[in-house]
């Protein structure tokens, strides 16, 4: 049969801990509920997203983009590409905000590339409409950042086995 050992320290009732002790934290302090903002309000997190059910009209605030550390490689092992997310803000006529990362562009050592399927390519398609084929990567990022009127749509989608709900660009006014 195994024996249960006490392993408290010997000196355990002998520490002493001074003034700074759970309650006085030299990082915080102690509140009532009170205290707190938006106490009131509903506890359920509803994840801050706005949700449009249809076609939304909305204005495309900033489109930001974020290169990822780590380079990764074709499926078919031929090319190595960094992926590039872009981050494109949205806001309604009414002020509610969105903020949406778009991927599938991936820079290589001869340019930007960007699936037709992937959430970017389907926004560059939109773009190119507007602009032309022959529109380049850097009048494509200017036009997205002009402050260009859009239409957005809430769709679920999959990534790494989570889902997901997302505002997507569905068409440029």
């Amino acid at each position: 049969m195994n024996e249960i050992q006490d392993v408290t320290p010997a000196n355990a009732g002998e520490v002493d801990y001074g003034e700074e002790s759970f309650s006085n934290d030299p990082k915080g302090e102690e509140i009532s509920f009170d205290e707190l903002v938006g106490v009131d309000q509903t506890a359920k997190d509803d994840g801050g997203k706005p949700i449009f059910d249809k076609n939304t009209v909305a204005t495309i605030k900033e489109v930001k983009l974020n290169r990822q550390f780590e380079p990764k490689t074709t499926r078919d092992g031929k090319q190595e590409y960094t992926p590039i997310v872009v981050r494109v803000e949205i806001e309604t006529v009414d002020g509610q905000k969105s903020y949406d990362n778009y991927g599938g562009l991936r820079e290589t050592d001869s340019g930007l590339w960007a699936g037709s399927k992937s959430a970017f390519g389907k926004l560059r398609d939109l773009v190119l409409e507007e602009l032309g084929d022959d529109a380049t990567w850097a009048e494509i990022f200017k036009f997205l950042n002009s402050g260009i009127k859009v239409k957005v749509r809430t769709e679920t989608t999959k990534y790494s086995g989570n889902t997901y709900q997302k505002n997507i660009v569905k068409q440029i006014l």
